[in-house]
């Protein structure tokens, strides 16, 4: 079993980087595996935790980020993308809303 997922990121109306993702069962867990536009290799994430609400996978060996987690509140996702970044502690949050596809 597989789960697939994209994202992209478009300025000015041109696109600037993607990622291609996937939840993956190997050896008995479950890994995020990411495949961003500026990366030749792929990287896993482990599952370390989940709940009906959240899911945390971490990678303690990857420059950035170390942790990824995904937490839902009614109709709303938030990525968060959490670790060491130049030797400082770094955090970014992707909010997601429920939308109508076209």
């Amino acid at each position: 079993r597989v789960m697939l997922g994209m994202a992209r990121t478009i300025r000015a109306g041109r696109l600037v980087n993607w990622e291609f993702t996937r939840l993956i069962e190997k050896d008995g867990d479950v890994f995020y595996v990411a495949k961003p536009s500026q990366n030749a290799v792929e990287t896993l994430f482990k599952l370390v935790k989940s709940s009906p609400n959240e899911a945390v996978f971490e990678n303690p060996e990857h420059d950035f980020p170390q942790r990824i987690i995904y937490r839902r509140s009614g109709e709303k996702l938030t990525a968060r993308i959490e670790g060491t970044n130049n030797g400082k502690p770094a955090a970014m949050d992707y909010p997601f809303a429920k939308a109508a596809c076209e």
